[in-house]
């Protein structure tokens, strides 16, 4: 393992978990300049083996030891994901993981006081797939730039279709039924932390039964305020065809238009709104706009995975901040858990 990751010309990653995501990385990392993979760890051997060009582990602890490895990648379930993450930070090793790193609160705290403290020499990348599409980072431009912080989003999310044998078997299971819907929306609902920052005010609501025979969460309908004013309102279902996907922000500077798969349609005002209320003296005066086409191509897990894995070795080489990390988690956490005590 290397002391002076940060000056390295190439940053050998060590990959825990050779499912979906972890051979997605792996693929990736063999077509990008500056990162190479140099062992993959899996309880199952063969699918260890199969990533060609890294020494095999089963054991977590042996790739752990393994000296030729500069930050770590977590690909794995949920379960000891934040175990993982947690074992390999407090030994200096840069770690990217899936989002949630865990559902503990506690274990989230402490990976995110470990990270805190020691003022940047420790890395924690955590992939979120929105922050990091095509659609998910104009947003963000668009936001931080030139349109500005949006006053009013509106989100409706019908797009999370459950027929009524699926249904059935999330009850069998014994899993949370109340949740199943709220829980599908983790990623919009950071993504909206990332435009605008942490609510002060929230109220929720859900309709159970509406559309299946088991109780499942049918709709659920978020407001959230921010003390600046900013306002939200997010609806999702689970009982309609066709559902969509459809983000509108309403700012100073117009309209923004967001639906998945298509691109990203701005009204823009030629100049701001407020001045203009305040400036007119003629009440017939119209204010000036144009469309503009914003083009967000669909992307593919290697495209997304390819930018995440980017964003975590910049942050290594040259010192900042990921695009998510501990913080983040945490906040989306206390979020969902706020959501969860209005609708208790």
């Amino acid at each position: 393992m290397s002391d002076n990751s940060d000056s390295l010309d190439e940053l050998r990653l060590g990959l825990v978990g050779a499912g979906r995501s972890g051979i997605a990385f792996a693929r990736v990392c063999e077509g990008l300049h500056g990162c190479r993979l140099s062992a993959v760890c899996d309880l199952e051997p063969e699918r260890a083996a199969g990533i060609v060009g890294a020494k095999p582990f089963k054991e977590f602890d042996q790739l752990l030891a393994f000296p030729e490895i500069d930050a770590l990648v977590i690909a794995t379930n949920i379960g000891h994901r934040g175990e993982i993450a947690l074992q390999s930070l407090k030994i200096g090793l840069p770690v990217l993981a899936r989002a949630p790193v865990s559902a503990d609160k506690a274990l989230n705290e402490e990976i995110m006081t470990l990270v805190s403290k020691s003022r940047g020499k420790l890395v924690c990348g955590i992939w979120r797939p929105l922050r990091f599409s095509v659609r998910g980072r104009k947003l963000k431009d668009l936001t931080d730039g030139a349109f500005g912080r949006p006053f009013r989003v509106q989100w409706t999310l019908t797009d999370r279709f459950c027929d009524e044998a699926s249904a059935l078997k999330i009850a069998q299971k014994g899993e949370e039924p109340l949740g199943t819907l709220l829980n599908s929306l983790r990623e919009e609902l950071d993504l909206l932390l990332w435009l605008l920052g942490e609510p002060d005010f929230i109220e929720a609501s859900q309709v159970i039964g509406k559309h299946h025979d088991v109780e499942v969460q049918d709709e659920v309908f978020l407001r959230l305020a921010w003390d600046d004013g900013a306002t939200c309102c997010f609806v999702a279902s689970s009982g309609e065809i066709p559902g969509v996907d459809r983000l509108e922000m309403i700012g100073d500077r117009g309209l923004i238009v967001s639906e998945r798969d298509r691109p990203i349609h701005w009204n823009r005002c030629e100049k701001s709104v407020e001045e203009f209320s305040r400036s007119i003296k003629n009440s017939s005066t119209k204010l000036a706009s144009w469309e503009i086409e914003i083009p967000t191509q669909p992307s593919g897990p290697e495209i997304d995975h390819e930018a995440i894995l980017l964003d975590f070795s910049d942050s290594i080489r040259l010192g900042g901040k990921p695009v998510s990390g501990p913080k983040d988690d945490a906040m989306l956490l206390r979020l969902q858990s706020r959501i969860a005590e209005c609708l208790s």
